[in-house]
């Protein structure tokens, strides 16, 4: 669907599968109130969601829509891959991820997608166990930016793809990829902090005169990415 008047004449498909919504710069999406001008009615075999440049687009309402879309009372079940990007005031918040147990991707980015409330539920890996490929960038919204990578992402053991960007605050991801067994595609993008991919300790001896800095166990950190086809 694409451009500001894609939507009018779009209602009833019932064996769509992928949906990309893009450039749609006046399009309200889903407001709280249900009065956005959506006249998308039935997709029950809807699999993927894309919104891309949708600046106006909102995301309160879109929930009950994805359930009206999709047919089913209680979870949007079938939906696999969930995308959001460029769309300044979209909102997505952890209570509507439970609600997409077979989510295998999502791809968030740092203007548009807001994980809401902060900071972010530990038991995220319970309601999300499909989850394979996760793209999570920092916000640009400073009452819930984090800075660093949450805690949480750590207990998505079944990740084999994770791209994070625009963490500013951390300094070392060491310490967690045994967390991460599957891992297979890491990319990391402006950590301009980040020293380290793995833990380093300073130690100073009673004679040393100066500090020294040296990696503690860094070969069994490192070994816990030996899965790793692309860094």
């Amino acid at each position: 669907v694409y451009g500001p008047n894609s939507l009018k004449a779009f209602v009833n498909v019932p064996l769509l599968e992928e949906l990309m919504v893009e450039g749609l710069l006046n399009w309200e999406g889903w407001p709280a109130d249900g009065l956005g001008e959506t006249t998308m009615t039935s997709m029950p075999r809807l699999r993927e969601a894309n919104f891309v440049n949708c600046p106006r687009m909102q995301t309160k309402g879109l929930l009950d829509a994805l359930l009206e879309l999709a047919g089913h009372d209680g979870q949007v079940t079938q939906l696999q891959s969930l995308s959001v990007c460029c769309c300044l005031r979209a909102r997505l918040g952890w209570k509507f991820l439970e609600q997409l147990p077979n989510l295998i991707e999502l791809r968030l980015d740092p203007d548009s997608a807001v994980l809401l409330p902060s900071p972010l539920p530990s038991e995220v890996s319970t309601f999300l166990p499909s989850l394979k490929s996760l793209s999570l960038s920092d916000t640009n919204v400073d009452e819930v930016k984090l800075g660093r990578v949450p805690q949480c992402l750590w207990g998505l053991s079944q990740l084999e793809t994770l791209y994070l960007n625009y963490f500013y605050e951390d300094i070392s991801l060491g310490g967690h990829w045994q967390c991460l067994p599957k891992l297979r595609y890491l990319e990391l993008q402006y950590f301009p902090n980040l020293k380290s991919l793995v833990d380093i300790t300073t130690h100073q001896n009673e004679n040393d005169a100066v500090e020294t800095t040296y990696p503690m166990d860094a070969n069994e950190q490192i070994a816990c990415l030996s899965k790793l086809e692309k860094l």
